[in-house]
């Protein structure tokens, strides 16, 4: 660990591109982790209305990881990222 991850919704540049474990097979583990908790409620629920926070967070972190693309974008990292998304 060289340096410290950048907190959800910050500005600021990344500083480290994270290729391995969980971040190996997905670009956004944590989001994918937080959304796959609200489909557990909806699995659980058999609710409908346990679509709505499931759809509203989808939207959230939807646009949270177009920012998250778009500061990697703008990085020193912007290379490395592009390479690890393909």
């Amino acid at each position: 660990r060289r340096n410290r991850l950048t907190a959800a919704f910050s500005d600021d540049a990344p500083r480290e591109l994270i290729t391995t474990g969980p971040f190996r097979w997905v670009r956004n583990p944590f989001y994918l982790s937080y959304l796959l908790a609200y489909a557990h409620a909806v699995l659980a629920s058999r609710s409908p209305w346990a679509l709505v926070p499931l759809g509203g967070m989808a939207v959230v972190y939807g646009v949270a990881v177009v920012r998250e693309e778009r500061k990697f974008a703008r990085s020193p990292l912007a290379d490395a990222y592009r390479a690890y998304a393909r």
